[in-house]
């Protein structure tokens, strides 16, 4: 599987997934900003290839609102219809946790790197780090 990076333009604010096929720099298509430009031989344990960061975290690669969902629809169907929905919704739940790969996510940027070996020593996301690189609003 081909590594990705993906982020939020800091120009235009659209989200878009950058499939990296060696050095050189990462160009927003849609208003032609760089994002960044990764060193060759890039790999988790220098950081953020946009950023420079050093604090990456690691999350599953699935949509919140998403499983949010499913688990809404579980608990509607469980009180409506029968209690054994709320049981199969969450062991479909449990497969799609064990089936979703895992990405590593930066803590100032936002990047999201995909399909790159070493993102389960990372660490699961922390609150005091994101705290540090809050943005305050003012």
């Amino acid at each position: 599987m081909k590594v990705s990076i993906a982020q939020e333009c800091p120009g235009c604010g659209r989200y878009h997934r950058y499939q990296e096929s060696g050095p050189g720099a990462l160009v927003c298509p849609h208003c032609g900003e760089v994002a960044g430009t990764p060193a060759a031989g890039w790999s988790l344990a220098e950081g953020c290839p946009l950023c420079a960061c050093r604090h990456l975290y690691r999350r599953k690669d699935f949509n919140q609102l998403l499983g949010l969902g499913i688990m809404v629809a579980g608990g509607a169907l469980a009180i409506a219809v029968s209690y054994w929905f709320l049981l199969l919704f969450s062991l479909a739940d449990l497969g799609l946790y064990r089936l979703v790969p895992e990405v590593a996510v930066c803590h100032r940027c936002g990047a999201e790197m995909r399909s790159l070996p070493g993102v389960s020593e990372l660490p699961v996301f922390d609150h005091h780090t994101a705290d540090i690189y809050e943005i305050p609003e003012g």
